[in-house]
């Protein structure tokens, strides 16, 4: 009887448990089939307003007037950071309001994940040292001296 019982009980658990379920067919993505695809007609066509010949390089010049930056270079010299955040929204409000103070070149560079407000274009570390007194009369108390790449006239030689 106890080896009746005990049959049974395993015959029990093994034909009992939820009933088993069909999964879904697998679901296929052909990217093709979005309909979105060029035709080498179309293609050629955006080549050419965008000035790249058919080997991919570009034929026509920026059309964007860079003849200002010719008269300038780049040199090691200072600028002041007044600000920096996580948020473009605010620091693109506090270099408004810094351009407005200032009266100098102000600058919003992204260094991530900050967003950072540098003012002046400081030959020396005196310079930007009297920027940042200044920075700080003005409100910005945590404003300090940034070693950076600076523009200055091509006149200008030291």
């Amino acid at each position: 009887m106890r080896r009746f019982m005990a049959l049974l009980f395993l015959s029990a658990l093994s034909c009992g448990g939820p009933p088993q379920r069909e999964l879904p067919p697998a679901i296929s993505f052909d990217p093709l089939s979005l309909g979105d695809e060029l035709t080498p007609k179309e293609l050629a066509k955006l080549l050419e307003k965008a000035g790249v010949d058919e080997k991919g390089i570009f034929t026509e010049p920026a059309s964007e007037d860079t003849t200002e930056e010719k008269h300038f270079r780049k040199v090691l010299g200072w600028r002041v950071q007044i600000f920096a955040t996580t948020d473009y929204e605010r620091a693109s409000a506090v270099r408004e309001e810094a351009e407005s103070l200032f009266r100098v070149p102000v600058y919003l560079k992204f260094e991530a994940p900050y967003y950072k407000v540098r003012v002046g274009e400081c030959r020396t570390r005196t310079e930007a040292e009297a920027l940042r007194r200044r920075a700080v009369k003005l409100g910005y108390t945590s404003a300090f001296p940034v070693r950076t790449r600076i523009k200055v006239p091509t006149e200008e030689r030291h």
